[in-house]
C-alpha cells in the first residue's frame, strides 16, 4: 500500500493517516531535532553542519565522563547555541545524547524503528553511541566525572581541609521566572569550600572538622588567572625544565605508571581463576546450579567494577603521559598554552601541583591568602 502523505484518506467513518506506512519508509516522524532542520521532501531532515558539529562534541565530552552542565559549559566557551541561540542547558544536552534519531532511528509508542538514511541521514556512529549509553546507564551511580578544569580537584580551605567545590551562579533574565517560560543567564563561576556550604553531605564524606562560618570562596577566573600564570613562570624555570625532562624519560617506564593498574589486573586474574574452581566443584556435585548462579553472578558483579577502575586508571595514564610529552616539547609553554584543550591543560597543572590552599576571607590572590604546593 502506498503512503498517505499528506494524510487525507478516510476508510470506515475513520481518518486513515498512513504513518505506519509512513514509518516503514523510513519518514521522520516528530519535530525539528538539533541538528537537523526539515527537508525539502516529506519526512525527511537535512543536517545543519555547525549544529551536527555540536552534537558529536557532546558525544565526544560525554564519552570522556564529562557532566551535563561541565558540557553546556564548554558548548558556551565555543559561542555554539541551542535552537533558539540561547545557551545549552544541561537538560537539552541530556535529551540531545539520549536521542536515537543521530543514528538513523526515529521512536514511536517507545519503539524504535529504522530510518531512511537518504531522507535523514545519521550524524553519530553506532559504536560510538553504545559507548556513550553504557554512561548514560551509568548516570547517577557514582561513576560520572565531573568535567575537566585547571584547578578541578586542587583547591582545598586553608579553615578545614575540605575541597573547593564549583559553583555555577545564575542571574534571572526578567523580573519573574515563570512555570513553563523564563530563562537564565550565568552571573559568575566560583569556587566555595564543601563543609561550609554543605555541611551534612561533608560530615557523610568523612570532613568533620568544623569551617567557619562563610569559609573560603574564590571567582574561578581569579584563581585559574593566578593559577595558569604561576604555572608558566615555573615551568619556563630551568630547574623544572630539567625535572619534566627526566619524567619524559622514564614516560614508558611501567613502575612509574602501572603499580594500581597492576594491582587491579592482578584481582582480576584471581577472579577468573574463582570462576574457574566455581565451575570444578559445581561439575564435581559439590554445590547446585542455583548456588553456583549466586556465586557466579557476584565474581562478575566484582569483575565488573574492577575493569571500570582498571579503564579509569589507564585513561588517566594515557592523559598523564600526553601531558607530560606536551610540556616537554615547548620551547615556551606560554605561548603554546591558550591552543591546548581543557583536558591536557588540567592533566598538566594537576601533573606539577600538588595542591592550592586558599585562605577564607578576602576576594583576590593577594596578602598569601593563595598557597601553592608544587608536586
Amino acid at each position: 500500500m502506498p503512503c498517505v502523505w499528506p494524510p487525507t484518506a478516510w476508510s470506515m467513518g475513520t481518518v486513515t493517516y498512513g504513518k505506519e506506512e509512513s514509518r516503514s519508509q523510513g519518514h521522520w516522524q516528530g519535530g525539528k531535532p538539533f541538528g537537523y532542520k526539515r527537508g525539502a521532501d516529506p519526512g525527511s531532515l537535512e543536517v545543519v553542519p555547525e549544529r551536527a558539529e555540536a552534537v558529536r562534541l557532546m558525544f565526544e565530552l560525554r564519552a570522556e565522563g564529562w557532566s551535563y552542565p561541565a558540557i553546556g559549559d564548554e558548548l558556551d566557551r565555543l559561542g555554539m547555541r541551542g535552537q533558539r541561540r540561547a545557551r545549552m542547558q544541561h537538560s537539552s544536552v541530556q535529551t540531545i545524547l539520549n536521542n536515537p534519531v543521530y543514528i538513523g532511528f526515529g521512536t514511536w509508542n517507545g519503539e524504535w524503528y529504522p530510518l531512511n538514511p537518504e531522507l535523514c541521514p545519521p550524524i553519530i556512529d553506532r559504536g560510538f553511541w553504545d559507548r556513550v549509553q553504557v554512561i548514560e546507564q551509568a548516570r547517577g551511580k557514582g561513576t560520572i566525572k565531573r568535567g575537566r578544569y585547571i584547578c578541578s580537584g586542587l583547591l582545598k580551605c586553608a579553615a578545614c581541609g575540605s575541597p573547593m567545590v564549583r559553583r555555577i551562579r545564575y542571574k534571572e533574565s526578567g523580573s519573574q521566572i515563570k512555570k513553563n517560560g523564563g530563562r537564565k543567564t550565568v552571573s559568575a563561576v566560583d569556587y566555595y569550600c564543601f563543609s561550609a556550604h554543605n555541611p551534612v553531605e561533608a560530615k557523610r564524606r568523612g570532613y568533620t572538622t568544623p569551617c567557619p562560618e562563610n569559609g573560603a570562596m574564590i571567582r574561578e577566573t581569579i584563581i585559574e588567572d593566578y593559577v595558569t600564570g604561576m604555572l608558566l613562570k615555573r615551568v619556563n624555570d630551568e630547574l623544572l625544565k630539567t625535572k619534566i625532562d627526566g619524567w619524559e624519560d622514564n614516560g614508558d617506564d611501567d613502575t612509574e605508571f602501572d603499580d594500581p593498574a597492576t594491582t587491579l589486573r592482578r584481582k582480576l586474574g584471581q577472579l577468573k581463576a574463582k570462576e574457574g574452581r566455581l565451575l570444578d566443584i559445581y561439575s564435581d556435585g559439590e554445590i547446585n546450579k542455583t548456588v553456583l548462579g549466586k556465586k557466579m553472578r557476584a565474581v562478575t558483579a566484582q569483575m565488573a567494577e574492577l575493569q571500570k577502575e582498571l579503564a579509569a586508571i589507564e585513561n588517566g595514564q594515557a592523559l598523564q603521559r600526553q601531558a607530560i610529552e606536551e610540556i616537554a616539547s615547548f620551547d615556551d609553554l606560554e605561548t603554546e598554552w591558550p591552543q591546548l584543550a581543557p583536558d591536557i591543560k588540567a592533566a598538566i597543572v594537576s601533573r606539577v601541583i600538588k595542591e592550592v590552599i586558599i585562605q577564607p576571607g578576602g576576594r583576590g590572590v593577594h596578602n598569601g591568602r593563595v598557597r601553592i604546593n608544587w608536586a
